[in-house]
């Protein structure tokens, strides 16, 4: 969450200024570890936050006088709050899983959501970070979903497609909300996924849901595509 606020602080400082010079950008930084990227980005936020207090007292002083006294930067404040994407890729950072420009990849998958004010980050059964908790709450699930819905899970063998859907990202952050997927009723969760959903997510999630408290889940995919589940079905299926 550190990370992701610098990110946002420094994002945001430099938009201000490339509205009054769209050429700017700040200076580069090497970083190897999440507290020196923390450092690079607060950094970046000061250098922007000091170029706009020079470009705007230029601006109002050319013809009313002498420049204006620079404002003083504001150490670790923030223009606004870190948006999923930034707490997605601090995540990344922080665990050392490559980077992602969307799609699917063996880069692994993460899931951000906030349910009832809180932070829930969701991953998948290869990336760091995925328990063995997490694993047994998936498995359960899964027994769940083949014992009722034996038409759409495959039933001969339990690791075929689409039962794999129970270990990705986005199953992932609905039973870590809901402590094992059975408290979530009456919710408006949305969600945020770097990679694009997958046909297995598309046939089981909405069931995972169901049998989750059937909360309504609005998804955005890592192609900024919408997906809206409840009652079971898609509502929204996949619309950009």
């Amino acid at each position: 969450m550190r990370l992701a606020n610098a990110t946002a602080w420094a994002r945001n400082a430099a938009q201000r200024v490339r509205e009054i010079d769209p050429t700017w950008h700040p200076r580069r930084s090497l970083t190897e570890t999440a507290e020196g990227e923390i450092r690079a980005r607060e950094a970046e936020a000061r250098e922007a936050e000091q170029r706009l207090a020079e470009l705007t007292a230029a601006r109002f002083g050319d013809n009313q006088g002498p420049p204006l006294e620079a404002p003083p930067p504001r150490h670790g404040s923030s223009l606004a709050p870190p948006s999923s994407s930034d707490i997605i890729s601090a995540y990344r950072v922080i665990t050392g899983m490559p980077d992602t420009a969307g799609g699917r990849s063996s880069n692994g998958t993460v899931a951000f959501a906030l349910v009832d004010g809180k932070p829930v980050i969701g991953v998948n059964s290869n990336a760091p970070g995925y328990t063995t908790s997490d694993e047994a709450a998936a498995r359960a699930m899964r027994g769940l979903l083949v014992e009722r819905y034996p038409k759409v899970m495959a039933t001969d063998n339990l690791g075929y497609m689409p039962n794999d859907a129970l270990f990705h990202a986005e199953a992932n952050a609905l039973l870590r909300a809901g402590e094992g997927g059975r408290y979530l009723g009456g919710r408006t969760i949305e969600m945020r996924v770097d990679r694009r959903l997958c046909d297995s997510c598309d046939e089981v999630l909405p069931l995972v849901g169901l049998l989750s408290g059937n909360p309504t889940v609005r998804i955005i995919d890592g192609s900024g595509a919408v997906w809206i589940m409840r009652d079971g079905v898609w509502i929204t299926r996949g619309r950009p």
